[in-house]
Order: structure tokens, then C-alpha cells, then sequence
């Protein structure tokens, strides 16, 4: 596997110095090996010399994955159709280094050869060669970065994302995002004119009503021990170290009261220290194994504790099936999963925590996370005011249901939120953030960019705050300062669309319609909405026309005309109109 890995890679930079002949010859090795990956295909298709071979890879790509974007994006670039479904293809003259036999499509019947077609037209081929570009960089980036794999797995989502996309016809590099911006900021005008003021307070200010904490877990009676109750009643108080050494001299007392244990426990978890606090866990579940609760308590001292997956998801499920009814059990397995990025799964128990603990806060901060992931925005509202009504002590729900408002588009929401939220904590780099993104989206560019260089100030990877920072500069007219900052955006989240389709439109407008291309090309897999597709037509059609392509780039104004008009801006529909039938 290391070694098809290197010789990937190598034809990726084959391709990417313009030595397309040696990265034909690694891939067709490749090929050779195994051909029923989809990327080695869709990576050829980029390296061959005539529209009927590139078509030939191409319609391989989607017979092993007939939902490949790219491949179905790229036929229509080149003016061929889909392959239908079972279609079979016939093989192409593929010239003597593809060596046929060896390469044969997969599970594709060849019925026989056909002439070779006539020399593709010089405009196709300008075209062709700038898509070819972007599949090997593609390719590239993917097997870096985990969400193309070459065992044919599922796509694997990327911790962080190493680097940016660059295209040889770049004139700016981006690869390298936090030093391209730190050299921008250092060479050009601030465009800050006003600045953010946000006075400190004490967070015992927002205390408006008496909060009730969560009832105890586990209430047991020990009427012949007097220092039970006061070590119970010392935890009550959070006095920790106390509650420890009398749980302690109880145990003396009764070895075997699984309880005691379990209260050590979570005394320990109060101090921080989970090695003891799992030590103890782990001594009142062999003194009961029916004890429920020390299932869950063992559970989030392993979450802190950094163990396996494996361990925690098993005591939190033990716990649940010795007593379906504990709502503890439910809660720690729904903030598990949400941890774990499944925020269904994780709705699913919150939702039964909350039907046996409707007024529990804990239970509606974690739901309002998980209807945010799950973009149910409308939901997450709900359940984030509930959160802030009950405890307005809580600080984190500020950020939530900042997010939840910010996606509603309710910015003045989110402004009000964020200048209480930063008043308790003035070093929050992403409270910043959402403030600046909030003032940027209500035309208050200065403001907008006060806050997002302290947020930048305090993480200088922050991936909204630099997409933001970019579009403060497009607007200013500064399209190349506008590269840089884009490239830490994309760094931040390679699924992100509006970052891609905005580093297409600055490559553009710098004057680099090739980079422009690549981009908007790369973008067409990210595409989750009609307002997105429209920009992904809208970006690539003008990249197109500047490459001196206007007639390949008819299909996207047409496609673009095709879109619901409430999803398009009135001046994309009158360019597109006039691109297609006229002025």
C-alpha cells in the first residue's frame, strides 16, 4: 500500500509540473495493479490526448461510482453525455502505452474497437487541460488529507486540513495561509475606522432568579451512619476533599457500601482527578455490578481520561440497559455521541432524557448543540432560549445560541448576545469572531474587522473569522489580499463551498482565471443548495469567458438560468440572459 501511496503521489506531481507523459505511465502502472479505483480512472482521464480516451476514463469513473460529481462535471465540459444505467461501454483506441488488456474497464464488455476520432477542437483542449489540472490536484489533496482513500473505503473526515490548493497557473500561492496573511496585514491599510468596546463584568451580574441545581443522582439512607450524612452533605456543598476522607472513614465502617465508592468518585471527578475518580468507579461497580449509576460516572471520567471509544460507549450502554429510566445514563450517551460528530444519535437520547427530566438545563444545552449540527435551526432556537431563560450563568450557551441566531440570520440577536457573552469573557476568540461575522453581515465593515482581528489575534487559524476578514477585502476591492486569508478558510474546513467559490471569484478578479476555474471546478462537490449552485455557475462561466471560452461556458449561464429564480440574484439572472439570447 506504501508503495501504490508513492507512486500516487508521484503522478500527481508528474501532472503538476506539466510532465503529463510520466504521470500516464504511473497511473497506467497503477492501473494495471487495480483497476477498480474510481480516482486512478479519474485521474487518467486528465493525462490523455484525445476527447474519446478522456470520455472512456471518465465513464469508467461512474460505472464503479456513479455518483462521482467530478466525472459527471467533467462530461459535460467536454460535451458528452452520461453513461446510462448497465449501460455497456465500448472500448476506445487507446494508443500503444495504455496496453489494454492489462487496463480493461471494469466489468465493461468491449464489443469492439472504433476509429480514432478527429483532432479535438483547440478550444475544448484549453479547457480540458485546465480540468485535467484540477482532477490531479484533487487527487492530491485528497489522499493527504483522508477523504479520498485508496482502499475504496468511505470518505474519512480530516482532523485538520494541511494545506491549500494551489493551481500552476497561480499567480499568488496560497499554500501556506497564516504567513500569507500575516505578510498582507503587515503591508496593507487597516480597514477598521471604528472600534469595538466591550466592558468587563462579573459573571454573578447575570444572576437574575435563583437556579435550582440537579438533584443528586443516587440518594441513599445509612441511618446507622451519621458520617454518611455528613459526608453526603459535605459533597452537597462541594466541599470535595471533605466529602472524600469522611466517604472514606464510612467505608472503614461498611467495606461493601457500593454508594460510598460511587460518591468518592464523583468528589474525585470535582477535584479533577480522574485516575481515582475511574479508580473508584471502577471499586462500587465490583461491589454492585447492578449499580447503574457508577456505570455512567466511570464513563465520563474515561471521556476525560482520553480512553478508548470502545470503553466509554460500553459502560454508558451497560448503564442504560441495568436501568433504562436513568436519565443520567441517556444525557452522558447523548453528549458522548455529539462528541463523536453523530448528532442524531445524540438527539435521540437527549430527547428521552429530557421526557424523564423536562426542567434538567444540561439536557436542553446539549440538545440545542445537536439540532445545530443537524441544521434545525428553527428547533435549536428553542431549546438555546430554554437553556439561557433557566441558567443565565451559563457562558457556553451564549456561543450556541449565538450560532443558532447567526444561521438564522438574525445578527442583531447575535450582536446583543456577544457583547454580554465577551464582557465575561473578553479573550474569547471565537465570541469575537461571531461578532465580527454579525457586524460584517449588517454592513458595518469597521466594526466588522476590529473584532475579527482580535479574534485572529487569539487563534490565527480561525476559519469563519479569516473567511470574513477575505470578504472585508473583496469589498474594499483588495481581491489579492483576499487570496491568503481564503486559504486559512479552506484550511479550516475542506466541505466549506462559500470559501472555495470566494477564493475562485479573488483569483479571478487578481487576474488569474485559470486558478479561478480550478477553484469553482473544485467547489461543484460541495454544493448543498440551489443559492450555491448558482454561484458555482455563475464563478465558473466568468472564469470560463476569461480563459477564452465563451462557448464552453454557455452550459453554465444556461444552467444557471434553469435555477429558481428566488436563488439567484437579479444582476447573475440579466448577465446570464444576456450571455445566452442576448442584450
Amino acid at each position: 500500500m506504501a508503495e501504490l501511496e508513492r507512486m500516487l503521489e508521484e503522478a500527481v506531481e508528474a501532472g503538476q509540473s506539466g510532465d503529463l507523459q510520466r504521470a500516464r505511465k504511473l497511473l497506467l502502472t497503477l492501473l494495471r495493479k487495480d483497476n477498480s479505483k474510481p480516482l486512478y480512472w479519474l485521474l487518467m482521464s486528465t493525462c490523455v490526448d484525445s476527447k474519446e480516451e478522456r470520455e472512456y476514463c471518465l465513464h469508467n469513473v461512474l460505472k464503479l461510482d456513479p455518483q462521482n460529481s467530478a466525472a459527471k462535471h467533467d462530461l459535460k465540459l467536454i460535451g458528452s453525455a452520461l453513461p446510462e444505467e448497465n449501460e455497456e461501454l465500448e472500448g476506445a483506441e487507446l494508443g500503444d502505452d495504455w496496453q489494454t488488456k492489462e487496463i480493461a474497464a471494469p466489468r465493461i464488455v468491449k464489443k469492439k474497437k472504433v476509429e480514432r476520432a478527429e483532432p479535438w477542437p483547440l478550444s475544448n483542449i484549453v479547457a480540458a487541460v485546465a480540468a485535467g489540472l484540477l482532477l490531479i490536484l484533487i487527487g492530491f489533496r485528497g489522499i493527504n488529507e483522508g477523504w479520498i482513500n485508496l482502499d475504496g473505503d468511505e470518505e474519512a473526515t480530516p482532523n485538520s486540513v494541511p494545506g491549500v490548493l494551489i493551481s500552476p497557473s497561480t499567480s499568488t500561492s496560497v499554500s501556506s495561509g497564516v504567513t500569507e496573511v500575516a505578510q498582507a496585514t503587515a503591508t496593507l491599510e487597516a480597514v477598521a475606522t471604528e472600534v469595538v468596546i466591550v466592558e468587563a463584568r462579573d459573571p454573578s451580574d447575570l444572576i437574575a432568579v435563583p437556579f435550582t441545581p440537579t438533584p443528586l443522582v443516587v440518594v441513599t439512607a445509612h441511618p446507622d451512619s451519621p458520617t454518611f450524612s455528613e459526608a453526603l452533605a459535605a459533597f452537597q456543598l462541594g466541599d470535595f476533599g471533605q466529602a472524600i476522607a469522611l466517604f472514606g472513614l464510612h467505608l472503614a465502617s461498611e467495606p461493601n457500601s457500593a454508594d460510598a465508592e460511587y460518591y468518592i468518585g464523583h468528589s474525585f471527578l470535582g477535584l479533577g482527578d480522574y485516575e481515582n475518580a475511574w479508580q473508584s468507579f471502577s471499586r462500587s461497580i465490583a461491589l454492585s455490578q447492578q449499580f447503574a449509576p457508577a456505570y455512567v460516572g466511570r464513563a465520563q471520567a474515561s471521556q476525560s481520561l482520553e480512553r478508548p471509544a470502545s470503553d466509554i460507549i460500553t459502560d454508558l450502554n451497560s448503564a442504560i440497559l441495568l436501568d433504562n429510566q436513568l436519565m443520567e445514563g441517556h444525557l452522558e450517551r447523548g453528549r458522548f455521541y455529539l462528541l463523536q460528530n453523530d448528532a442524531g444519535r445524540s438527539l435521540s437520547d437527549l430527547e428521552t432524557a429530557e421526557l424523564l427530566a423536562p426542567e434538567s438545563v444540561e439536557v436542553q444545552a446539549l440538545k440545542a448543540e445537536a439540532l445545530l449540527a443537524l441544521k434545525d435551526f428553527d428547533a435549536a432556537r428553542i431549546a438555546g432560549e430554554r437553556t439561557l431563560d433557566a441558567d443565565p450563568t451559563r457562558l457556553s450557551n451564549y456561543l450556541v445560541l449565538s450560532e443558532i441566531y447567526f444561521e438564522l440570520g438574525e445578527f442583531n440577536a447575535v450582536l446583543g448576545l456577544m457583547q454580554s457573552y465577551l464582557s465575561f469573557e473578553p479573550e474569547s476568540a471565537q465570541g469575537w469572531e461571531l461578532l465580527g461575522a454579525a457586524y460584517f453581515e449588517l454592513g458595518e465593515n469597521g466594526l466588522a474587522v476590529d473584532a475579527l482581528d482580535k479574534a485572529l489575534s487569539f487563534d490565527a487559524r480561525l476559519g469563519q473569522a479569516s473567511y470574513y476578514r477575505a470578504l472585508v477585502y473583496l469589498n474594499d476591492g483588495q481581491s489579492s489580499a483576499a487570496i491568503p486569508w481564503l486559504g486559512v478558510a479552506i484550511d479550516s474546513e475542506a466541505s466549506w463551498f462559500e470559501p472555495r467559490i470566494a477564493l475562485a471569484r479573488a483569483q479571478l478578479l487578481a487576474g488569474d482565471p485559470g486558478a479561478a476555474f480550478f477553484e469553482a471546478n473544485v467547489s461543484a462537490a460541495l454544493v448543498e443548495n440551489d443559492a450555491q449552485q448558482a454561484a458555482f455557475h455563475f464563478w465558473r462561466a466568468s472564469a470560463l469567458e476569461a480563459l477564452g471560452q465563451a462557448d464552453t461556458a454557455l452550459g453554465d449561464w444556461i444552467s444557471l438560468l434553469a435555477l429558481p429564480a428566488d436563488s439567484v440574484s437579479a444582476e447573475w439572472i440579466q448577465i446570464a440572459r444576456e450571455r445566452t439570447i442576448g442584450p
